[in-house]
């Protein structure tokens, strides 16, 4: 091969393609570095739009629960009026259909454990229920309809 009328050397051949092929390197690992670029922007998109259906998701999960919990609330609160329970004794019902204690109800409250042992047994006396258990009972059994309508709306 001839350059400007002079041969050129094997050295010099060997580093014209020593050039080209960092050139076509350099172009290859672009053309890569250009692909994965593309490929992480799809997925972030993917990502981001899953995120936005998850949150929406979520709202509505926190709108039909909030919903049924506010029916629940007052479901309770007019079960309470029919069994005509004072407010107190309505508070101390609600602690007891939580599942708390005597005990961790007097210290909620900052009252006596006696006091709340005898307002119990009014909210039993005016309910006909016997216990803390027949109480959360009687409630369960709201629960577990919205249960089985959660149910029918997730399938």
């Amino acid at each position: 091969m001839v350059r400007d009328g002079e041969p050129i050397t094997y050295q010099e051949l060997i580093l014209e393609f020593a050039e080209a092929a960092v050139i076509f390197s350099a172009v290859a690992l672009t053309s890569l570095m250009a692909f994965e670029v593309r490929k992480l922007h799809y997925e972030r998109r993917e990502m981001l739009r899953k995120l936005e259906e998850t949150a929406f998701d979520g709202t509505q999960w926190k709108s039909l629960a909030n919903r049924y919990l506010t029916g629940l609330g007052s479901s309770i609160s007019q079960q309470f009026r029919k069994w005509q329970l004072t407010a107190s004794e309505a508070d101390i019902a609600l602690f007891m259909i939580k599942g708390f204690s005597h005990k961790e109800i007097a210290g909620f409250r900052n009252s006596n454990e006696a006091t709340v042992r005898q307002q119990a047994s009014s909210v039993f006396r005016k309910s006909g229920l016997r216990n803390h258990r027949e109480l959360s009972a009687f409630f369960l059994e709201d629960l577990a309809i919205v249960q089985d309508e959660i149910s029918c709306l997730t399938s």
